[in-house]
């Protein structure tokens, strides 16, 4: 009888063990917030002034977490997609993870290329900084700044990140981001625009908008004098239906290109531009 006890007991201690490891499974898995941030430099690279040479030439891809369109996951051939670009603007980046992934997609990518690096977290899951943008550079950075969007319906955070970048001639502003694809798009595109009507020139806009040339908000901001915009094609040739973008005021467009190598659902797009003297 009292071993029978002790085993009923044991089960019922493993099982209730077994269910508080669930629960807390659950929760983990809920995706939250990262919040703002704000930090100087990045690593990878130093913080005084470098000289890229006559021209720039900065990309935005999301890369689907390095997920091909054959499901394969392969971030050499992200890379293959990030060669020779001066700055780029990543989304959909996955963080390290404690069932192997030691290092973020950032910098596994940044130490592949010889670029500086940063993650830029929009999402934490299981304790650990989790899912969203990046930025990769061959010129150093002396500040950034990261800034969650406005989120009124979707499941998803959102955010955008601001980056000074390091040039002989005086800095230069990055904005990278990636507005969601739902409900929230809207009021996420529009402060998004807004954010980047209030930087001084020369700033550049590197993103995953989820919305094309034909959409109001951005075809307005296109009309605006001093500001040129790529979604692949040289400007003014946007190109129907893309959704990833490089808009840049203050700067000269000198040629555009595109990368698409089966590497994610999106394709690379790229925009140089002359080198602010």
């Amino acid at each position: 009888m009292i071993r029978a006890r002790r085993r009923l007991l044991l089960a019922a201690c493993g099982a209730g063990l077994l269910i508080m490891v669930a629960i807390a499974a659950w929760i983990g898995s809920i995706r939250g917030p990262a919040g703002p941030a704000t930090g100087f430099g990045i690593a990878g690279i130093g913080v005084v002034p470098v000289d890229p040479g006559p021209t720039m030439v900065f990309a935005n891809y999301n890369i689907r977490t390095g997920r091909g369109q054959d499901d394969q996951r392969d971030l050499k051939r992200t890379a293959a997609c990030l060669t020779g670009l001066t700055v780029v603007g990543l989304n959909e980046v996955r963080g390290s993870a404690w069932y192997g992934r030691a290092t973020d997609q950032a910098e596994t990518l940044g130490r592949m290329l010889g670029m500086g690096y940063l993650f830029a977290p929009t999402e934490r899951r299981f304790g650990r900084e989790h899912f969203g943008n990046a930025l990769l550079t061959a010129v150093p950075v002396t500040q950034w700044l990261r800034v969650p969007l406005p989120r009124l319906h979707g499941e998803s955070h959102r955010s955008t990140l601001l980056a000074e970048l390091a040039l002989p001639s005086g800095p230069m502003t990055v904005l990278v981001t990636h507005v969601d694809v739902g409900q929230d798009r809207e009021l996420q595109l529009a402060a998004v625009v807004a954010l980047f009507r209030t930087l001084k020139e020369p700033a550049i806009l590197l993103g995953d908008l989820n919305a094309g040339p034909e959409h109001p908000d951005i075809a307005r901001m296109l009309a605006e004098p001093g500001i040129v915009g790529s979604n692949g094609a040289m400007p003014p040739g946007e190109l129907p239906g893309r959704v990833e973008w490089i808009i840049a005021k203050g700067l000269k467009p000198v040629a555009a290109s595109r990368c698409d190598n089966g590497a994610s659902d999106h394709p690379r797009v790229a925009l140089e531009v002359a080198t602010p003297r």
